[in-house]
């Protein structure tokens, strides 16, 4: 049965049914992808016999702590976007523990990548979720018909899809990788939400002072290497050098003339071979504020949040084959 709740105190009833459940289900909607920025319109939780649908827009999020920190298993599909939104919101915390569909789907099939709950719902339920509603207006006054249906509809898998993955968990003897992924996701929710600070005014002193340090090196390398380029002043008095030092194939070749004879110009090699000549090391020193400038370099300002003014990494639990984020 699908509630509708629009109303303070049916959602305080309904929470203190809720938590005294061993897991439910749960989804939200959002007016958009941000959660510094946009509001959660519903928040949809499930259960083996109900469904209720809260309208955020009328209910305080903090009716809803009791049920989010502790209490019952929380099973969401991509848990780190509505973990996030809830965090994030006025009156919000942290919901756990969590069980992430989406995570456990990847851990079981080796996935880089990570598939929708549609995709889940399909191939482990055989149930076809009409997501026509998704991308509708969750910010209008009054929802549709459609829209409650909608949002229930992707809360009701939710619990089934738990328990299929935790078989097949158990079959593959993996419960225990995939207990360690979803208890992660929290912390996962709280790097991107919390974001790091940026001094921009630190910032670019540091990213001119690299620059200099780029050009000034660069006219050294010239220098040490002219002799045995073609070479001349140019209209400044420079060193006119004709090798790109940005270049491997042509360092390499350098090098060679150099008699320093190497296979490639990684850094580990470079560093292996830093006593074979002085040019070396400059090259090494060069690439290094070369590296700060492109890598780290203004760019970094266009990633600052226009409200926190923070940056806020987009961390991908899953998706290498070594393990890291």
């Amino acid at each position: 049965m699908i509630q509708y709740i629009a109303d303070i105190e049916q959602a305080i009833v309904a929470v203190k049914e809720l938590v005294f459940e061993s897991e439910i289900g749960l989804d939200i909607e959002t007016t958009g992808l941000d959660p510094i920025l946009d509001k959660i319109r519903l928040v949809q939780i499930s259960t083996p016999l109900n469904t209720y649908v809260i309208d955020m827009y009328h209910v305080p999020l903090s009716v809803l702590n009791p049920l989010l920190t502790g209490g019952p298993i929380k099973v969401i599909h991509n848990a780190k976007f509505d973990a996030g939104f809830l965090y994030a919101a006025s009156g919000g915390v942290m919901a756990e523990p969590i069980f992430d569909t989406m995570i456990t789907d990847q851990v079981l099939h080796h996935r880089g990548y990570a598939r929708s709950l549609k995709d889940l719902s399909k191939e482990y339920l055989d149930i076809d979720l009409d997501k026509g509603n998704q991308t509708s207006d969750w910010g209008a006054g009054h929802l549709s018909e459609s829209q409650i249906q909608y949002a229930a509809e992707d809360a009701n898998v939710l619990l089934p899809l738990k328990h299929i993955l935790e078989e097949k968990s158990a079959e593959l003897q993996i419960t225990a990788v995939v207990s360690l992924e979803n208890r992660l996701v929290p912390a996962i929710c709280w790097m991107e939400r919390s974001g790091v600070n940026l001094d921009s005014n630190l910032w670019g002193e540091l990213v001119k002072s690299a620059e200099a340090k780029a050009v000034r090196l660069k006219e050294e390398l010239n220098l040490s290497v002219a002799e045995h380029t073609s070479s001349g002043l140019d209209l400044f008095g420079n060193a006119a050098v004709s090798v790109n030092w940005d270049s491997p194939t042509q360092v390499k070749k350098l090098l060679s003339d150099l008699g320093v004879k190497i296979e490639n110009t990684r850094h580990s090699t470079l560093e292996a071979n830093r006593g074979e000549h002085p040019v070396i090391a400059l090259l090494l020193d060069y690439r290094g504020a070369a590296k700060k400038v492109s890598t780290y370099g203004t760019d970094w300002e266009k990633h600052v949040h226009p409200k926190s003014r923070r940056i806020h990494a987009n961390w991908v639990q899953i998706g290498s084959a070594t393990g890291r984020m």
